[in-house]
């Protein structure tokens, strides 16, 4: 279903001139995920699905686990592409400064106020990214897993350099390229040595460390809108293949065992991503080392491997890659605010229009704009920090019980520790941002532009809409995908079962197939 709608948007493409073929492109792939989304749903209900079901002359084995985590990866990245329909939303044709507005150039304004300036491309690549991670999940066969593992590689490449006009997106994509290749070409040799370069290479993928030296810069660098998709679709196929390698090789006799080294990076993980993000003022770039801790957290589950540790495996995944989502809506719909309001930091920012939020500083006071943001914020970062009862804590608290169950005290003790240091930075943005004393105003350039244009088309309820600094409205979507994912955070404590005992039941059936 994914590839023929890939090429019959290829197609449509090819054979049309029209400019608006971004919002059709993007209308059309939600359709394709939304009708993709109750197929795999479907299949879910196909008997003896439990113990596999070897498709392809037994190149991919679809379980349970792989059509669940299928369904997931679908409804995301449904959720990611709502943000391409408006944003970047940046004014084409004005340049770094606004010009009168004549009737000569009143079509072009009105033109660059209402098209968005999102790629053509990007749903496309999007489709192909998503067919690489769901084959790489189901994959029992190393020459499919090396094909389905570059072709979602090869794709996140593309969409990490698809800003051209963009000089900190193209050196992001380029690093992301140079340093994410895999090599697979000693597997024949050693088993030993196969083992180690493959966990090393899977490592690198997800960012743990010490291999984790790239992400804090790609993160940094790419626009915030293609941050999202890689901070978050990029590990979830990954984490799945990597618990099916794990479970399928983890019997075999070898000089060292998967536990060792995922152990060495779960370690090196909390502690760097803890330690290093304290001293961070840039939010993607803190954001990174916030995830590289809670990849510590999530290889740790892997380590104990009982059922118990793959259910706060499996949860905790759903739950993280959730409360990413939520965090990336919400700094993406901060920036709408920033570009109307002349702080002190954003002018003086490099790619401002791609990434308008770049540093913590820029949130001083933001309550006092948006107080509803504000507070959506607040509870996805206490999330993050393992605060009770939001949705993060039920994650940690089931990791470290699984842990504590299996012996690994030293580990508990390092996880809980750089827990509670990580809440450090997350309390310092919500210190910001309700306590710091908002000195914004709005600029000149764009008060003499709005002033200009209300003659034109703009109604004066319209204007005041606009600038009103306290009550700025978001569109729907954004409204409804922030409301829907905080109170998911906020309130899950009431309907825990919802996600604990599916993922408990898909690690009972990994375990007793």
């Amino acid at each position: 279903m994914l590839i023929l709608s890939s090429c019959i948007i290829l197609l449509i493409n090819a054979v049309t001139i029209r400019h608006d073929k971004t919002m059709s492109h993007n209308r059309i792939t939600t359709i394709i995920l939304l009708y993709s989304t109750f197929l795999a749903f479907d299949s879910l209900h196909i008997p003896c699905i439990e113990k596999g079901i070897g498709i392809f002359g037994g190149l991919f084995l679809v379980t349970s686990v792989t059509q669940n985590f299928v369904v997931f990866i679908f409804i995301i990245s449904f959720l990611i592409l709502q943000l391409i329909a408006f944003f970047p939303r940046r004014l084409e044709g004005l340049g770094a400064h606004f010009i009168p507005v004549k009737e000569n150039n009143l079509k072009i304004l009105r033109n660059a106020i209402i098209s968005p300036g999102a790629i053509i491309d990007f749903p496309i690549i999007i489709i192909f990214i998503i067919v690489g991670a769901v084959c790489l999940m189901s994959s029992c066969d190393l020459i499919t897993m090396f094909l389905c593992l570059e072709l979602q590689s090869y794709g996140l490449y593309i969409l990490a350099a698809i800003y051209r006009n963009s000089e900190l997106a193209t050196s992001a994509g380029l690093t992301y390229f140079l340093l994410g290749g895999t090599n697979l070409s000693t597997m024949i040799h050693n088993f030993d040595i196969s083992l180690l370069i493959l966990s090393v290479g899977y490592l690198f993928k997800v960012s743990s460390a010490p291999f984790h030296f790239w992400s804090p810069d790609v993160y940094d660098s790419l626009p915030t809108i293609v941050t999202t998709f890689v901070a978050i679709m990029a590990k979830i196929s990954l984490f799945i293949f990597l618990f099916e390698l794990v479970n399928n090789i983890s019997g075999a006799k070898t000089l060292f065992t998967w536990t060792d080294i995922l152990l060495i990076s779960s370690l090196f993980s909390l502690i760097v991503g803890t330690i290093v993000g304290l001293v961070q003022k840039r939010i993607k770039r803190l954001f990174a080392y916030s995830t590289i801790s809670h990849v510590g957290f999530i290889l740790l589950a892997l380590i104990v491997n009982t059922v118990e540790s793959i259910q706060a495996y499996f949860f905790y995944i759903i739950q993280y890659s959730l409360s990413n989502l939520n965090f990336f809506i919400i700094i993406i719909s901060v920036g709408h605010f920033l570009i109307y309001f002349n702080g002190q930091y954003y002018w003086r920012l490099n790619d401002r229009w791609n990434s308008p939020l770049q540093l913590i500083l820029q949130l001083k006071g933001f309550f006092y704009k948006n107080y509803m943001l504000s507070l959506s914020l607040a509870i996805t970062l206490l999330s993050f920090a393992g605060i009770p009862p939001l949705l993060g804590f039920f994650g940690k608290q089931m990791v470290l019980s699984a842990a504590l169950a299996k012996g690994y005290y030293f580990m508990t003790l390092i996880a809980i520790i750089t827990s509670v240091i990580g809440a450090v930075y997350y309390l310092f943005i919500l210190k910001i941002v309700f306590f710091d004393n908002n000195e914004d105003t709005v600029h000149p350039l764009f008060q003499r532009y709005f002033n200009e244009w209300k003659y034109y088309s703009l109604s004066k309820k319209e204007k005041d809409r606009i600038l009103k600094e306290k009550n700025r409205l978001l569109s729907t979507s954004l409204a409804l995908m922030i409301s829907t994912l905080t109170l998911g955070i906020l309130l899950f404590v009431l309907w825990p079962s919802i996600l604990i005992c599916n993922a408990g039941t898909l690690a009972y059936i990994s375990f007793n197939p």
